[in-house]
C-alpha cells in the first residue's frame, strides 16, 4: 500500500466483495483471489468509495489501462454497474446460469439452441430469467424415473448474455416493460406462469444437466 494511503475499511471491502461474489468482476475471468481496485485511480481521486471500488484478480488489475487487450475505466465502470443489476434482480441459480452460459457461449463451445436440463419445478429457480423474457420451457418430461423439465435463452435473452459479456448496458428496466410484446418472452407462459412445452420427438439432442454441465464437456 502507497505511503499515506489509508487501508479500505473493512465493511467497505467485504461490500465489494459480496458485490462480485469474492471473484474477479470480469464476465470473462471470475477468478479467485481478487484484489481491490480503484475505478479512478486513488492519486486522483484521494479516497475509498464504493462506487469506484471494484474486486479484480491480480492478472485482470494489471490489464486496467487504455493500451490494446486493457480493461479502461469505462468498460470497469459497466461490469460494476452491470454486476448490482444482476444481484439486485436474479437469484444465485440465474445468475450461475448467466455466467456459465454466457463464458461458453462467447468462447464458442456451445451454440446459442443449447438446452438447460433441470428438474421438475425448477422453473421457480429461473423464474425472473422468464420473466424478463430471456429464458423459456422447451420440454417437460415426467413419465421417467428422474423426471426432469429443458429451459433455452431466447434470442432476447441471448443477446442479453453477449452485452453483459462485452460490458454493455443491460436495460433491465425496459426489457421487463416489453416481456409482453409479440415475441419477447411469450413462448411457454400463461398469464404470467411458465407452463410446460409439449416434448418433441428426440433427436441426440445435447442438453446440460441439473449440475449446470454441459454433458459433452463432462470429464470422464
Amino acid at each position: 500500500m502507497p505511503e499515506g494511503r489509508p487501508a479500505i475499511p473493512a465493511e467497505l471491502r467485504r461490500r465489494v466483495l459480496v458485490e462480485a461474489g469474492h471473484r474477479c468482476a470480469i464476465p470473462t475471468c471470475r477468478r479467485h483471489p481478487v484484489d481491490i481496485e480503484h475505478i479512478d485511480n486513488w492519486a486522483t481521486v484521494r479516497e475509498h468509495r464504493f462506487e469506484n471500488l471494484i474486486a479484480l484478480c491480480p492478472t485482470c488489475h494489471r490489464r486496467k489501462g487504455n493500451g490494446t487487450d486493457q480493461i479502461d475505466k469505462k468498460s470497469l465502470r459497466q461490469y460494476k454497474t452491470n454486476l448490482g443489476l444482476l444481484n439486485h434482480r436474479y437469484g444465485d441459480t440465474e445468475r450461475r446460469l448467466i455466467e456459465v452460459f454466457g463464458n461458453l457461449l462467447a468462447k464458442g463451445k456451445i451454440p446459442e439452441n443449447r438446452t438447460i436440463r433441470m428438474g421438475i419445478g425448477s422453473d421457480l429457480l429461473l423464474w425472473y430469467l422468464m420473466q424478463d423474457g430471456y429464458l423459456e420451457t422447451y420440454r417437460f418430461r415426467a413419465d421417467e424415473t428422474h423426471p426432469y423439465e429443458l429451459f433455452r435463452f431466447t434470442q432476447s435473452g441471448i443477446a442479453f448474455l453477449r452485452r453483459w459479456m462485452a460490458a454493455q448496458p443491460l436495460d433491465l428496466d425496459s426489457q421487463r416493460s416489453n416481456i409482453d410484446m409479440p415475441g419477447i418472452g411469450s413462448v411457454g407462459h400463461s398469464n404470467g406462469v411458465p407452463q410446460p412445452q409439449p416434448s418433441p420427438p428426440s433427436g441426440g439432442e445435447e442438453d446440460w444437466t441439473a449440475t449446470g454441465l454441459p454433458n459433452s464437456d463432462r470429464s470422464a
